[in-house]
C-alpha cells in the first residue's frame, strides 16, 4: 500500500473486513471485498464503512482503486461512499 506491503496480520482483504489507521494528517481505510465482486456487495461495504466511521469523512475523500477494471464496480463504491454518509 502507498509502496509498502500490508500484512495479512493486519488485513486479509477477505469479504467485509477493514482496517483503519492513520499516517500524519491523512487517514486510510482498507476494504475487504473477497473473490467474488459484484455491484451490490461493492456498494454495501463502502456504504457500511461510511456509515460507520462517518468521523473519519470530511469534505476529501480519495479512493485508490487500481484493480477494480471495472467501472460498473467503481461506480458502486463512489455510490456507497455516499450513502453511507446520508443522515
Amino acid at each position: 500500500f502507498g509502496g509498502r506491503p500490508v500484512p495479512k496480520v493486519l488485513f486479509s482483504a477477505k469479504k467485509d473486513s477493514q482496517h483503519i489507521f492513520s499516517e500524519g494528517e491523512i487517514t486510510f481505510a482498507l476494504i475487504g471485498l473477497g473473490k467474488e465482486r459484484n455491484y451490490k456487495s461493492i456498494q454495501t461495504s463502502f456504504r457500511r464503512l461510511t456509515a460507520k466511521q462517518a468521523d473519519l469523512f470530511g469534505q476529501k475523500v480519495l479512493l485508490y482503486a487500481p484493480d477494480f477494471g471495472d467501472y460498473d464496480l467503481l461506480e458502486a463504491a463512489l455510490t456507497g461512499l455516499i450513502l453511507g454518509t446520508y443522515r
